[in-house]
């Protein structure tokens, strides 16, 4: 594949076994107010039109973003044999979505994780519509993720997600078995 990725921190690559998915931006609008994130639309059509029999590695450093445009990348990976996550340092918001949607993950002992529950932005919107758009929002990724990784959280962390921030270190998920020690990562 050429290298059509020019400006941004997402690239995608083909290897000879796998894909590799190099994700680190956060989950922008590949279209927004007129603007269009090539590389995210270039990213979104290589994952269409790929060869679902291989594996996709997705290595993931990301502060978060928009949940349409995770969804989309959620359907696209789906397809896959199988898919690994590989923490580069900081999954935060989508990016622990996306990490635990995967069926294998890696991540240092020194990464940092955020969870919280489904949030959206208000701004332009009466807070009517926005409430009724963030329920409708938290049913369809609640329906999709599956595995959401909520299963390595305490209690009390997942009632303290329903108003804020949850803050782990990579050793906090491997030592709950939500992913490996990046160490046993297999690099080829």
């Amino acid at each position: 594949m050429e290298d059509k990725y020019k400006d941004s921190a997402i690239r995608f690559y083909e290897k000879p076994d796998k894909y590799e998915l190099w994700f680190m931006n956060e989950f922008v609008e590949p279209v927004e107010a007129g603007t269009v994130n090539a590389d995210l639309c270039n990213a979104i059509i290589d994952l269409m039109h790929s060869n679902i029999d291989k594996e996709l590695h997705i290595f993931i450093w990301s502060i978060g973003g928009s949940t349409r445009t995770l969804s989309t990348i959620l359907q696209l990976i789906r397809r896959f044999k199988k898919t690994v996550a590989i923490s580069l340092g900081t999954v935060y918001s989508c990016g622990w979505d996306l990490f635990f949607s995967c069926d294998e993950r890696y991540a240092t002992k020194h990464s940092s994780f955020m969870f919280h529950d489904t949030s959206i932005e208000i701004a332009r919107r009466d807070i009517k519509s926005a409430l009724a758009y963030a329920e409708c929002v938290k049913r369809k990724m609640n329906a999709m993720l599956g595995n959401d990784g909520r299963e390595y959280l305490t209690d009390e962390e997942k009632k303290s997600a329903e108003t804020g921030d949850i803050w782990l270190t990579g050793d906090d998920i491997i030592k709950r078995g939500g992913c490996k020690d990046f160490s046993l990562y297999r690099k080829n």
